[in-house]
């Protein structure tokens, strides 16, 4: 899965990367296109059970690039906390 997570960092282009990186689309897209597009809703239990197994693989992606935007935002958001707590000389002091 970190391998997937850094590919969708590095590919900027194509289909796959521009829906993984939209987190709540990919695993609904996985499971309607493993059952009906490959057609694996005519093998039964057993296909069904893979259209199930790609969508939690998929939703576990999705959950890491939601976890490295969250992380981003905190890295960007504690940077600028602490621009303003590292100045906190006044004016009448200098």
């Amino acid at each position: 899965m970190q391998r997937e997570l850094d590919w969708i960092r590095v590919s900027g282009e194509g289909l796959i990367a521009w829906l993984r990186r939209r987190p709540p689309l990919m695993p609904i897209i996985a499971f309607v296109y493993t059952l009906f597009g490959k057609g694996l809703i005519f093998s039964g239990g057993a296909g069904i059970f893979y259209a199930l197994q790609r969508m939690v693989a998929e939703a576990m992606l999705s959950l890491m690039v939601l976890e490295a935007k969250l992380r981003e935002r905190a890295d960007i958001s504690s940077s600028d906390r602490s621009e303003e707590v590292t100045d906190t000389r006044s004016p009448v002091d200098s």
